[in-house]
């Protein structure tokens, strides 16, 4: 269970980062929103 949790963890992280360069390279606007949604205040503690 808790391996699983950890290998969760890591591939929302993964996901995070590939969804956060993709938008980056869209526009400056859509990564500072990826950004804001990603890495702010709505981040669940402990994980990243």
């Amino acid at each position: 269970m808790i391996i699983f949790l950890l290998l969760s963890c890591i591939f929302y992280r993964l996901l995070a980062l590939m969804l956060d360069f993709w938008l980056s390279k869209k526009s400056c606007y859509h990564f500072f929103i990826a950004r804001k949604f990603f890495w702010g205040k709505n981040r669940l503690p402990g994980i990243f």
